[in-house]
């Protein structure tokens, strides 16, 4: 027995996308295609969140993988320490940020604070520095005191760029800013002829006043100045130009019990440079050096749509 079918065509000639996919006809379908681009590419991570194991400073974080900013120089990155040992990340800047109210406090009658710029950086030339800061000393040990600011590239092997000493007590008395204010009431209070002011501190005793038996806050206001402060601001100026990695000041005073420092200046003859790495922007991650380090970089991809078959190195 012989079938004939008429009017059917081959199955290679037409088939459908698929059920429920719409159009079904090919032919009606003009939707781009996914295809495999050999000559230009695209970054998938750019502007992508990013994850690192440690950063070395703030500067140099896990970010700057995916901003797309690619570069060929090293960063600019700093460490300082002082006698006590290396500063965390948090400190690293603060004798750089030009505010003194950013110190360091070191205890000890000889210490000394280092500096040291990134090996492969440009290092700047730099004609002076000028640390400033203040001692708490004490009147009962010996005077005398001798600074020294030294320059290294190596950090063993140091020159001596400048040095001062003297007797007696480092730096300048602190003038005491209540002083006058006292004055004037101790001689009020011996002339019973002159009507003496109000207590300019009494708003701190409470709406009761000294009633005792009513409950008064946890905290207390000393208004008189420390004993024994003496201001420390201290110039190094250098014979000619230098650009050292290292750099380290070398205090030494009998009578110091804590020193506090807000500001280690650099100057190009006048000009006070800026030596935070944070003034010259560099697009890098760096870790902190603390062991295994890794980056990772978020997707944000729920599911995958197309798989691309073919590799393209």
């Amino acid at each position: 027995m012989l079938i004939s079918f008429s009017g059917c065509k081959n199955g290679a000639d037409y088939y459908t996308r698929g059920v429920g996919i719409y159009p079904g006809n090919p032919a009606e379908d003009f939707s781009p295609n996914l295809v495999v681009d050999k000559i230009n590419y695209r970054n998938l991570a750019k502007l992508r969140s990013a994850y690192h194991s440690s950063g070395y400073d703030y500067n140099l974080t896990a970010q700057l993988v995916t901003d797309g900013i690619i570069i060929h120089e090293m960063p600019d990155f700093i460490s300082f320490s002082t006698s006590q040992g290396v500063l965390p990340k948090n400190e690293r800047e603060w004798l750089l940020d030009h505010n003194s109210v950013t110190a360091l406090s070191i205890e000890g009658a000889e210490i000394w604070i280092q500096f040291e710029l990134n090996q492969v950086a440009n290092i700047p030339e730099i004609t002076g520095i000028t640390i400033n800061g203040n001692l708490t000393c004490s009147d009962k040990k010996p005077g005398g005191w001798e600074f020294v600011c030294s320059g290294s590239n190596d950090g063993v092997n140091w020159d001596e760029l400048g040095k001062v000493k003297g007797a007696g007590l480092p730096g300048q008395e602190r003038p005491n800013p209540f002083a006058k204010m006292l004055a004037d009431l101790k001689s009020q209070g011996k002339d019973s002829t002159k009507r003496r002011p109000p207590n300019p501190f009494a708003f701190f005793s409470g709406p009761a006043g000294a009633d005792s038996t009513i409950p008064k806050p946890s905290f207390t206001f000393n208004f008189r100045i420390p004993r024994n402060i003496r201001l420390i601001n201290q110039s190094f100026e250098f014979n000619e130009p230098v650009a050292y990695h290292f750099y380290r000041v070398n205090l030494s005073a009998p009578c110091a019990e804590n020193w506090r420092f807000g500001d280690l200046d650099f100057y190009k003859n006048e000009t006070k440079l800026k030596m935070a790495p944070s003034h010259s922007f560099k697009s890098a991650w760096m870790s902190a050096g603390t062991g295994e380090e890794w980056v990772y970089v978020g997707m944000k991809v729920t599911r995958l749509r197309y798989w691309i078959l073919q590799y393209v190195p």
